[in-house]
């Protein structure tokens, strides 16, 4: 479902920023993984996670 999301939102910005092709020309806006978590997760975790993208 989070695939299908992903590829939609980058379609419709590469549609509506065709500059963005310029930064990314194979078309990967997104990384390919991603972090699903529940509401009390702590905060030094989900940063963990972002900063080591």
């Amino acid at each position: 479902m989070l695939q299908l999301i992903k590829g939609f939102s980058s379609r419709i910005l590469f549609l509506i920023y065709p500059q963005f092709r310029d930064v990314y020309p194979r078309g990967h806006f997104w990384n390919a993984g991603y972090f699903c978590t529940n509401v009390g997760e702590d905060y030094d975790r989900v940063f963990d996670y972002v900063k080591n993208q």
